[in-house]
């Protein structure tokens, strides 16, 4: 399987279902994992090996890379030879599919920045903030992308979800049979075991479907797993809805920085505890970035009205606020303190 040794360093890595990569800290790319034929999805191409990358996706059999010059590069298995499940596919009906799998191409152009994949179904990002989902569309996971810019975008098995620039809603997509691409509480499915899981149950292995938490709340990232959805809540904390066979969508309760999943896994960055005595913290938040521009906001009211926590140099002598007070706090917000 060739995985990195100890002394290789990255500045990403993703990792897919049968294979991973790391971009490493000279921008090329590097790749481990299994090649299962007929894919080549666990290599570098030759055409591609000691290039520049600025983003690097590994779906089921599927690999892509977005190059320095914005261009999109992908490689392994062609045409896809299934839905990515065990049944028939299901044509995507808005999408008047040419062919039984309804399989769509690579985008071209030079103005992509990230690509992401799962399944057996990629989406790439332009410049602009755009979406382009390629792959087989058995679900409508390709035809049903959002046209408007995204913010945060991730495709699971055979859904999509977005977080929409304009107005930061959450857009769903695709397939939808354990509630994962939908936000209101759905009818236990037909094949679960009775009664559902309440909203308010305990999450535990062997919960055939999770439901979304009533009301649902404001997203600001959002992953797809297999048969469910994770989002970042603005506080920073996580919750997921949808299938829930593997405990995938229990989720840790830590406010997290960072957090990724796949198929029934998930992982997660948690920051250190939260140093109540930041002077730059001024307006007391504990979400993740922790200093952000509020605190600055919340400094320049408190200066502007003359309030003695301003004083940020703590002075004695008059004027006490002082231009001093304001270099002090963008030293104390540059230096984390």
């Amino acid at each position: 399987m060739n995985a990195p040794g100890p002394n290789e360093t990255f500045v990403y890595i993703v990792a897919g279902y049968y294979h991973n990569f790391g971009i490493r800290t000279d921008g090329t790319l590097r790749a481990w994992g299994f090649s299962v034929p007929p894919g080549n999805e666990a290599t570098v191409p030759a055409a591609i090996q000691g290039n520049q990358v600025r983003s690097v996706a590994a779906a089921e059999k599927l690999s892509a890379a977005v190059l320095s010059d914005g261009t999109l590069y992908t490689w392994g298995e062609h045409p896809i030879l299934n839905c990515g499940d065990d049944t028939p596919c299901n044509l995507c009906v808005e999408s008047n599919p040419p062919s039984q799998w309804n399989i769509q191409p690579p985008p071209t152009g030079n103005d992509f920045v990230r690509v992401d994949g799962s399944g057996h179904y990629l989406v790439a990002q332009r410049a602009n903030g755009t979406l382009k989902a390629f792959g087989i569309d058995s679900r409508c996971q390709v035809t049903n992308v959002p046209t408007a810019a995204v913010t945060k975008y991730a495709p699971g098995h055979m859904h999509g979800a977005a977080v929409m620039a304009a107005d930061g809603a959450l857009a769903l997509w695709g397939r939808n049979t354990r509630g994962q691409a939908q936000k209101t509480i759905l009818p236990c499915p037909t094949d679960c075991a009775s009664p559902c899981p309440p909203t308010a149950s305990t999450c535990a292995k062997l919960q055939c479907w999770r439901p979304p938490p009533d009301p649902f709340p404001t997203v600001v990232d959002v992953e797809g797993s297999y048969y469910s959805t994770v989002g970042k809540r603005a506080d920073g904390t996580l919750f997921a809805w949808g299938q829930n066979m593997e405990g995938e969508c229990c989720v840790i309760p830590d406010v997290v920085a960072q957090f990724s999943c796949n198929y029934y896994l998930g992982a997660a960055i948690v920051p250190p505890p939260v140093d109540n005595d930041l002077y730059a913290n001024c307006d007391g938040s504990t979400g993740m970035p922790l200093l952000t521009v509020a605190d600055m906001i919340c400094f320049n009211a408190k200066y502007a009205q003359g309030d003695a926590e301003a004083n940020c140099d703590e002075s004695a002598a008059a004027p006490v606020l002082s231009v001093d007070d304001i270099l002090c706090f963008h030293m104390k917000f540059a230096l984390g303190q």
